[in-house]
Formats: structure tokens, sequence, C-alpha cells
């Protein structure tokens, strides 16, 4: 298997090795505190520190899916399958908001 190749499947199967195991549950932990700073951040707007935490967050997110993209093996699949859109929404819903104030 190519580099290309085992690079996907460390990202796209957490039975390919103990860090690929890490990396999806860090991935799921990494989600559900983006989503709980959301939520913060739309319930108190004045809590700065979890604004500044979501965007932080949200940028390891987007670099996880340019890392997956670049190593996907069917681009166009990538781009429809459901999870990746919800994963671009996401993106979206956070970074179009701070553009549109900056």
């Amino acid at each position: 298997a190519t580099t290309k190749q085992r690079m996907w499947r460390f990202a796209e199967d957490p039975h390919f090795s103990r860090l690929s195991a890490w990396y999806h549950y860090a991935n799921i932990f990494g989600t559900l505190t983006v989503v709980a700073l959301a939520t913060c951040n739309m319930m108190f707007p004045s809590f700065e520190s979890a604004l500044e935490s979501l965007i932080m967050l949200d940028g390891l997110f987007a670099v996880q899916i340019v890392f997956r993209f670049s190593v996907c093996p069917n681009r166009r699949a990538f781009c429809f399958d459901p999870f990746n859109l919800i994963d671009l929404g996401a993106l979206l819903a956070v970074w179009v908001p701070e553009i549109l104030q900056w």
C-alpha cells in the first residue's frame, strides 16, 4: 500500500492501528467540545473565551478535513458523503459569521 493509502486508512479506519483508534477518540471528543462551545457561545454571547476556544478547535477541525480530503482515494465521493457535508456545514457555521464581522 502506498503512503497515501495508509494515511487514508489511518484517518478513516479506527481498527487500522492503536494510534488510529486514539485519533478517532480524539476526533469525537473534539467534535463534542466544539458543539459544547458553540452552544455556550450562543447562550452567552459575551463569553469571549468560549468563542476563542471554538475558533481554535474549529481551525484544527478544518486541518483534519483538509487532510482527509487530500488523502481520499475518491474526492467526488468524499464531497457528497453526508458526514463530510455535515463537517463542512459545521465549519462554515463558525467561520462565515466571524469573517463577515471582520
